[in-house]
């Protein structure tokens, strides 16, 4: 895009990039804008994580609706880079879940994967972010994201017990015992859900047997 709507564009994502909430009122025609990178206001305050800016981008414009929207080169979505590093972006602390939890309760969904499979919670344990894996690990969704594979199949628990498993620090041991909670309770249901299975299986059974099917 170029012209006048392309500046103020650009205008509007470097006022996201500083979290100047009070000026990107001026730019609401532009909240859909993307640069050059493919990416939109949402996705560059959740890079950056500037939550003010995300919420107002939530607020005004995107909605649940561009709350999923992927980037082109990798579609990553915005709650993805809520789960990132970047080494772009300097003074920012990364692990702080709380870009990621504006998100979540906008409605993003946490188990969409980008091109190469890879979910919001393998990205977090690649780049070394325990208290948003562990936060990930805490929602709804947490039971099935520890299990979901990306393109070579590996899901984040394998990553943990790979990368993180022996990491001595309170956030990362924090992790792994959500993350572990989490896996002894998917257990227990899959558990529960067979046994069912097989009690129905067994009734059906019986009732074939005695004629009352």
């Amino acid at each position: 895009m170029s012209g006048s709507s392309g500046s103020s564009g650009a205008n509007l994502l470097l006022l996201v990039q500083e979290d100047d909430v009070g000026n990107l009122a001026k730019f609401p025609g532009n909240i859909h804008w993307v640069d050059k990178g493919g990416f939109n206001a949402m996705q560059v305050a959740a890079k950056y994580r500037r939550p003010g800016a995300l919420k107002w981008t939530i607020e005004n414009g995107v909605g649940r609706a561009g709350v999923d929207k992927e980037e082109r080169k990798e579609g990553l979505t915005a709650l993805m880079m809520a789960c990132m590093r970047f080494s772009t972006v300097s003074g920012t602390d990364f692990d702080d879940p709380l870009c990621a939890t504006t998100l979540i309760r906008a409605g993003a969904n946490p188990l969409k994967q980008d091109l190469n499979g890879l979910s919001c919670m393998h990205h977090a344990l690649k780049c070394g972010l325990p208290r948003i894996a562990k936060f990930l690990a805490s929602i709804s969704e947490g039971p099935d994201l520890v299990h979901l594979k990306d393109l070579s199949g590996e899901s984040p628990m394998m990553l943990l017990d790979r990368d993180w498993r022996s990491v001595t620090s309170t956030a990362f041991q924090e992790a792994c015992a959500e993350m572990d909670k989490v896996w002894v309770a998917y257990d227990m249901i899959r558990s529960r859900m067979i046994m069912i299975r097989s009690r129905m299986i067994m009734i059906r059974s019986r009732m074939i047997r005695y004629g009352r099917v």
